[in-house]
C-alpha cells in the first residue's frame, strides 16, 4: 500500500529549441531545456541563473512522475494492478479471519446509522405508538442502521484480538513472550487508537478555520430537510480553535472522565471506552497469568460479574472477548487436530448455532424508543434488572453482541459470509472509515443529500427515493476517502508505534 512510483519508461523526446532569431531552429534532446529556449525566444537575452533555477524546479513540480504517483495515491486500492494480482492469487486468511469482516460489516452499519440520522428517526421501534410499521423498522433489518449494537459487537471483537495471543502463551507457559506481548500492547495500545484520530480531528480543525463547515451551517439547521445537524464549533481565532483541539485531544486519556464530550467528531466517543477498557482488559490479562486456567477463569468471571452489577458495559464487552477467547481455546477451535464428527452431528450442530445467532441478532434489534406495546420488546426490557444504571438497550445489546460473535465462531454460514473479499476490504479499512465519515458527510455529502431531497420531497416513497439516491453518492465518497486515509495515516500509525517501540526496547 501507499504511493506507488511511477511506471513510465523513459523515452528519447525531441524539441524544438529558438533563439532571438526566429528564422533559427535547431534541435535538442535536452527536456529541461524546453522552457529555457521559449524564454530567450520571448526576451531576446540569456535568462540569469536564478531564473534557469525556478524553471527547473516548475518543471520538476509538474513532472508527469508527480502527477502519476498523484494519481496512483487517490485511486483507490482496490483498483491498483497490484490488487488485481491479488484477486488472481488471494492471500491465505487466519483461523479468526471472520472477526475481521464482522469489524467491517460493523462499521459500515455505524456510517449508515449516522447517515441515516440526518433525515430519520431511527431509534423508533416497528409497531411503537400503535405506527410505525414500515419494514425498515422491523427487528433484524434495523440492524442495517444500528449502531450502538455495532460498537458492542465492536468491544467485543477488541477483548477477542487484544486477548488471543496473550492467552494462546498463558495455555502454553510460555512466560517469557507472553511478558514481551503484553509489554508491547500496553505501550502501543494508546498509539494505535489516538494517532489517527489525532490526525484526522486536527485536520478537520483547520477545516473549520478555511470555513469549510460555515457554508452549510445555516441549510444544516433546516429542520424540513434534517432531523440532526450539530456539526464543530469554529472559535474566534486560529489560536484559540488549536487550544481547544489540544484540550480535545488529551482529553481522551482521562481515565476518570468517563463521558468526556469529543468536540471534533462526535462520532468518536468511543475512542476513550476503547482506550480505558483496553487498560482494563490487559491488568486482568497480567492478574491472572500465573493461574491454573480453572481459577483463571473464575476470577475473570468474578471481575466481569462486578463490571455487570457496575453496568460498566464496554468493559464487561471487552471481558466477554477474553472469555470467548478462553472457550475457544478449550475447545481447540483453531487447531488442525480437532476431532472429527459425524455428519448428522455436525449438522445438528450448525443448525443449532445458525439458530443462536439470530437469537442474538434480535436482542441486539432492540431500539431506544419504543413502548409496552411494542411486539416482543416492551416485555424484554421489563426483565431489564433494577440496579442496571445505563439505559436499558445497552444491557440486552451487549448480550446480543456476545451471543452473536460467540455463535459466529460456531457457523461455517456466517464465517463464509464474513471472509468473503469484499467483507474482508471493509474490515481493512473499517477503523479509518469510522474515523473519517463524519467530516466527510458533513463537508461532502449532505449538500447533495438537500439537493436531490428538494427535487423529490421528503415525505413518503419519493422522499425514501430521494434519501437513497444520496446515500448512493455518499457511500462511495466515504469509503474512497476511507481508503486513502488507511493508506496515508492508519497503516503508519501501526509502522509508527512498531518502530517506535523497537527503537526504545531494551533487554530486561
Amino acid at each position: 500500500m501507499g504511493i506507488h512510483g511511477s511506471l513510465r519508461k523513459p523515452v528519447e523526446e525531441v524539441h524544438m529549441s529558438f533563439d532571438h532569431r526566429p528564422s533559427s531552429i535547431t534541435v535538442t534532446s535536452e527536456p529541461e531545456n524546453r522552457l529555457l529556449n521559449i524564454t530567450r525566444f520571448l526576451h531576446g537575452r540569456r535568462c540569469d541563473e536564478s531564473l534557469q533555477l525556478a524553471m527547473k524546479k516548475v518543471q520538476s513540480t509538474f513532472s508527469p512522475s508527480i502527477i502519476g504517483r498523484i494519481v496512483a495515491f487517490l485511486t483507490p486500492s482496490f483498483l491498483e494492478a497490484r490488487h488485481a494480482r491479488d484477486q488472481d492469487h488471494p492471500p491465505q486468511l487466519g483461523p479468526t479471519a471472520y472477526l475481521n469482516g464482522i469489524r467491517g460489516v460493523a462499521c459500515l452499519v455505524v456510517f449508515n446509522c449516522h447517515y441515516a440520522n440526518y433525515n430519520y428517526d431511527i431509534a423508533i421501534a416497528w409497531g411503537s405508538g400503535g405506527e410505525n410499521y414500515n419494514f425498515p423498522r422491523l427487528p433484524i433489518v434495523r440492524l442495517l442502521y444500528a449502531g450502538i449494537p455495532a460498537v458492542c459487537v465492536f468491544f467485543v471483537i477488541s477483548g477477542y484480538c487484544l486477548s488471543y495471543k496473550a492467552l494462546k502463551l498463558v495455555r502454553s507457559r510460555n512466560g517469557q513472550d507472553f511478558s514481551a506481548t503484553m509489554s508491547s500492547l500496553i505501550f502501543r495500545r494508546g498509539i494505535r487508537l489516538y494517532l489517527p484520530t489525532t490526525f484526522s480531528t486536527f485536520i478537520i480543525a483547520w477545516l473549520l478555520r478555511m470555513g469549510m463547515y460555515e457554508w452549510f451551517r445555516e441549510h444544516g439547521q433546516n429542520k424540513t430537510y434534517f432531523t440532526k445537524y450539530d456539526p464543530p464549533v469554529r472559535l474566534e481565532t486560529t489560536s484559540m480553535q488549536l487550544m481547544h483541539w489540544a484540550n480535545t485531544v488529551f482529553s481522551g486519556f482521562q481515565l476518570s472522565n468517563w463521558r468526556d464530550p469529543v468536540n471534533y467528531d462526535r462520532h468518536l466517543w468511543t475512542i476513550p471506552l476503547e482506550y480505558r477498557s483496553s487498560l482494563c482488559l490487559f491488568l486482568v490479562l497480567y492478574g491472572t497469568a500465573r493461574l491454573r486456567t480453572f481459577y483463571r477463569i473464575t476470577t475473570l468471571s468474578i471481575i466481569m460479574y462486578i463490571m455487570y452489577r457496575e453496568s460498566q458495559w464496554p468493559h464487561l464487552l471487552f471481558l466477554s472477548g477474553m472469555a470467548i477467547v478462553e472457550w475457544d481455546h478449550h475447545r481447540g477451535a483453531h487447531t488442525t487436530n480437532r476431532k472429527a464428527t459425524r455428519p448428522i452431528q455436525h449438522a445438528l450442530e450448525a443448525t443449532l448455532w445458525n439458530i443462536v445467532s439470530f437469537l442474538g441478532l434480535y436482542l441486539l434489534s432492540l431500539p431506544f424508543t419504543f413502548d409496552r406495546a411494542t411486539p416482543g420488546y416492551g416485555y424484554l426490557t421489563s426483565l431489564t434488572p433494577k440496579w442496571w444504571s445505563a439505559p436499558a438497550p445497552f444491557h440486552w445489546h451487549s448480550i446480543g453482541s456476545v451471543i452473536f460473535v460467540l455463535a459466529s465462531g460456531h457457523s461455517r454460514l456466517w464465517q463464509r459470509f464474513f471472509t468473503s473479499r469484499i467483507v474482508q476490504y471493509f474490515g481493512n479499512i473499517s477503523y479509518s472509515l469510522y474515523i473519517v465519515h463524519g467530516a466527510v458527510t458533513t463537508i461532502g455529502c449532505l449538500w447533495f443529500n438537500m439537493l436531490v431531497r428538494t427535487v423529490t420531497g421528503v415525505e413518503g416513497y419519493w422522499g425514501f427515493f430521494g434519501f437513497f439516491l444520496s446515500y448512493c453518492f455518499a457511500t462511495p465518497l466515504n469509503i474512497w476517502c476511507a481508503d486513502i486515509f488507511h493508506r496515508a495515516i492508519d497503516i503508519p500509525s501501526v509502522k509508527f508505534a512498531k518502530g517506535f517501540e523497537g527503537k526504545l526496547m531494551g533487554k530486561i
